[in-house]
């Protein structure tokens, strides 16, 4: 009896000690008050309350390519540190994707379908350009024409971006024919606006 009275006691203060262990390891009512701040699903703060019971924001995060809107709440609404009346509360923080220009340069009077705007969420695709008399050898970053441009802005990139087209003229041949005769031919291209056109031979009764 003596025996089973002595386990008896021994799981009692088992039992007392693991609550006693488990009430130390919680948080206190105070610990658990105020704002965690949380950016792309991490914990950016965690901010207490202040003695008269408000909350003071951290400074707004930065994120390269992106403009900060505010703090929201899971519901989508926007949250400001008056809105806090007490207890544990989640806010997240939401972004603006910043918009930014795509300059192209010596397009010629070709037509440009390409986008003049991007941004880090989108990126952009560049595609050539057509213009008659001419050959598009492609777009470059630099102005010498020596950094290939791949056509692509892959998402992430930020910044604003100018970009070179490079042409080769067409060379075209015209051939002057006199009774079924060549009598000459001459190269020439789009930006000439007379040709050298060879001597036409004389023919008795003919202007």
């Amino acid at each position: 009896m003596k025996k089973l009275v002595s386990l008896l006691l021994l799981s009692v203060l088992a039992v007392i000690s693991l609550v006693s262990c488990g009430a130390d390891d919680a948080p206190s009512a105070d610990e658990a008050k105020g704002v965690t701040f949380v950016v792309d699903g991490e914990v950016y703060t965690k901010t207490a309350p202040n003695a008269d019971g408000t909350i003071t924001p951290p400074d707004d995060p930065e994120k390269e390519g992106y403009e900060f809107k505010g703090w929201y709440t899971e519901n989508n609404e926007r949250w400001y540190p008056k809105n806090y009346t007490g207890g544990s509360v989640s806010v997240y923080a939401k972004y603006n994707a910043i918009e930014y220009t795509i300059k192209y340069i010596d397009q010629l009077k070709a037509t440009n379908r390409n986008p003049k705007r991007y941004t880090a969420d989108e990126g952009a695709t560049v595609e050539p350009l057509t213009e008659e008399g001419y050959e598009f050898v492609g777009w470059f970053t630099d102005r010498a024409r020596k950094e290939p441009f791949s056509g692509v802005i892959e998402k992430g990139a930020i910044g604003d971006i100018e970009i070179f087209a490079k042409w080769n003229l067409k060379k075209y041949t015209a051939s002057f024919v006199a009774e079924g005769i060549e009598i000459g031919s001459v190269e020439f291209d789009v930006t000439q606006e007379k040709l050298d056109e060879p001597t036409v031979p004389e023919k008795l009764g003919y202007d």
